[in-house]
Order: C-alpha cells, then sequence, then structure tokens
C-alpha cells in the first residue's frame, strides 16, 4: 500500500526535520502550503535534503519545477493538469470526476472517506459498501483515500480496495515524534514502494 503524508498549512515545530525522517522511510510527501509565499515555498524546499526531492509534490508554486525538476505536482479537481511535470496527481471528490478525468496521473486522491482529523466539519462523503465496488473497476490510475485517515482506519481503507492512503491530521496531531514514527515504520513494513 502506497503512502503519502501531507504537510500541515502552516508550519509547525520541528517540521523540517520531521519531513527529513518521514522520507528516509518508503513514503512520498506532498507539501501542502496555501498561505506560502514562493519565497517562502523555496526556503522549506531548501531544507528538505535534496536526495528525498524526487519523493515531493507541490500542491503550489507549480513554477517552483524548474528550479526543482525532480518534484511531482499535485492539482486540485477543477485544476487543468500540466503535462509536462515529472510525476502528477490530483484530488477528487467523486468516482465521476475520476472518470472523466482526461489527463495522465501516476495516482489521485479521493477524500473525504472518514471524516476529516485536521478539517472541521469535512464529513465523509461516501458510502462505504459502494465505494468498494467502485474502487474494484478499472481506473487509469491509481487511487489513493484522503480525509480522515488515522492509525486504525487505514487498513479499511486498503480492504475497500483503495491503493494507497494520505494520512495529514492523525500524523501532526500526535505530539509524540517516537510513537507516530514507531507506527508509520510498522505500517511500512515490506512495502518496497517509494
Amino acid at each position: 500500500m502506497n503512502i503519502v503524508i501531507i504537510t500541515p498549512e502552516t508550519l509547525v515545530e520541528h517540521e523540517l526535520a520531521t519531513c527529513n525522517q518521514i522520507l528516509e522511510l518508503p513514503i512520498r510527501l506532498h507539501v501542502r502550503k496555501p498561505h506560502s509565499s514562493k519565497d517562502d515555498l523555496r526556503q522549506y524546499l531548501d531544507q528538505i535534503d535534496p536526495e528525498f526531492h524526487k519523493k515531493l509534490s507541490l500542491h503550489q508554486h507549480h513554477d517552483l519545477m524548474e528550479a526543482y525538476p525532480n518534484v511531482g505536482l499535485h492539482w486540485k479537481s477543477h485544476q487543468k493538469v500540466n503535462q509536462s511535470a515529472s510525476l502528477r496527481s490530483k484530488s477528487f471528490h467523486s468516482i465521476e470526476e475520476i472518470n472523466e478525468e482526461d489527463a495522465k496521473l501516476d495516482y489521485a486522491f479521493l477524500s473525504p472517506i472518514f471524516n476529516s482529523i485536521s478539517k472541521q466539519g469535512y464529513k465523509a462523503a461516501f458510502d462505504v459498501s459502494i465505494l468498494g465496488e467502485a474502487l474494484n473497476m478499472k481506473h487509469p490510475f491509481p487511487i489513493y483515500a484522503l480525509g480522515g485517515i488515522d492509525w486504525n482506519n487505514f487498513k479499511q481503507a486498503q480492504e475497500m480496495g483503495f491503493a494507497g492512503f494520505a494520512m495529514l491530521g492523525a500524523f501532526w496531531n500526535m505530539n509524540d515524534n517516537e510513537r507516530r514514527f514507531k507506527l508509520l515504520k510498522q505500517i511500512t513494513h515490506g512495502n518496497s514502494k517509494r
């Protein structure tokens, strides 16, 4: 199962050290900083070990790809995908949106699968039994679960048929750094995909 960690919107204590630690594992990191300037994001990227840049995806300031050619890019559901990016992903909120997408993507997020941990009032939007059936249909790219994924329900997402999951709130809200990395290592044990 493929794993993505999404950064919090605003910088948290020890975030960059944590990001470098995350990237030592077979995990992809999505840098989502909607309120950051391009210069702020550039400074952020400069503090991540360059050998890990190929495991990053940017949600904003896509033109930074010129300075960081190994990073992937991520789009919102209503945005048009730039086909020149080396790795492309996109967020969707329905199976219909996924089926209508004509861009070549490496993977996509479908959300919200469970009630969000990081966004108050962002409730699960899918009937689990119908979703599992829809995920078993053929899609042009792998689909990852997003929204309310925590240390317990990621297995349920896997059982539904998702190819991976993205975690935000459950990871960053845990204050015990040693414990969260122990849990991540347990999840990634035996997972050879990077």
